[in-house]
């Protein structure tokens, strides 16, 4: 997956679970309001039901917009990782391998000789 398409599928998701919450929510307060007010009980019954589905259903979207949100930190952690990791092999080693490849720090400075401790 690619940044911008989980993007764009995070921004759907969200605004289609936005849509049905609101939705839902709406058909509950309409809902609540006729039992009130009217003596029909299959409407308002149908209509609470109906309102609890959308919500469910919004509620759905928002989990999967969640879902995308995390896999776009997923994606931009990995592209880290990786260019961490590509930065650190790219680099030559600091220290060198063997004894005889040091140098002096200063090119005036003479290069230590080993001591010979044979004749002492």
């Amino acid at each position: 997956m690619d940044i911008q398409k989980t993007r764009k599928q995070c921004t759907l998701h969200g605004f289609v679970g936005l849509l049905f919450l609101s939705l839902g929510v709406a058909l509950i307060a309409d809902g609540t309001y006729r039992r009130i007010s009217e003596s029909v009980v299959e409407l308002w019954m149908a209509e609470i039901g109906l309102g609890f589905v959308a919500g469910l259903i919004g509620l759905l979207f928002f989990g999967s917009a969640v879902r995308f949100l995390v896999h776009m930190d997923r994606i931009a952690e990995y592209a880290e990782r990786r260019q961490r990791k590509h930065r650190k092999s790219s680099r030559k080693p600091v220290l060198p391998q063997k004894e005889a490849e040091i140098r002096p720090l200063h090119r005036n400075e003479p290069r230590l000789q080993p001591l010979n401790v044979e004749g002492i």
